[in-house]
């Protein structure tokens, strides 16, 4: 998914732009035109980098991005390469990488060597902060946005929350842990 926003003072208009994977994105892009934003299904993916990336830029261009955002190795390598054509900035935001088959280790591989060259990377911990610094980035690139959820305090505060949980088990539970994350081994869940 690549996001881009343009300043039409005085808000910020956000487009989203989605690989098609096989019509996969129209689900996501009628969410996202329900919340009133601009969804854009784009035709062309890997392997076609190339023919990927000139979508990209054209739509950078057309839309007068200030910046495009990415996430995942797919749109990090289309998108660095669409907004160096297009003259914009381009973050990423790195969740990690699975390395599940060789296929997707060589893409992540690639994905490190082009964080190298992004105008931000923004980490989701400080463990993947360390592997993209690991991978080249520039520290002063890098940001590390810090977990949510308040660790080691041990409540959930709303205590009116914390009863509509509980009784969503047979026998209420005298501990409830939540976790958010993608159920793959270097989420550590």
């Amino acid at each position: 998914m690549l996001g881009l926003a343009r300043a039409l003072p005085p808000e910020y208009r956000t487009t989203f732009l989605s690989f098609s994977e096989s019509g996969r994105c129209r689900a996501l892009l009628s969410e996202v035109r329900r919340h009133r934003f601009e969804g854009v299904e784009l035709k062309h993916n890997f392997p076609w980098f190339r023919r990927a990336a000139n979508e990209v830029a054209t739509q950078l261009r057309r839309l007068r991005a200030d910046v495009l955002c990415c996430s995942g190795y797919k749109p990090d390598v289309i998108g660095w390469l669409a907004a160096r054509r297009a003259g914009v900035p381009v973050v990423s935001v790195s969740h990690g990488w699975t390395g599940v088959t060789l296929r997707v280790r060589l893409y992540e591989a690639l994905d490190r060597w082009v964080l190298r060259w992004m105008n931000a990377v923004v980490c989701v911990s400080e463990a993947q902060a360390a592997k993209v610094r690991a991978a080249g980035a520039p520290e002063d690139r890098i940001h590390v946005i810090r977990n949510a959820v308040a660790l080691g305090s041990g409540e959930i505060s709303d205590l009116h929350f914390r009863s509509e949980l509980r009784a969503l088990f047979a026998s209420p539970p005298s501990r409830i842990v939540g976790a958010a994350g993608r159920l793959s081994p270097e989420k550590g869940l």
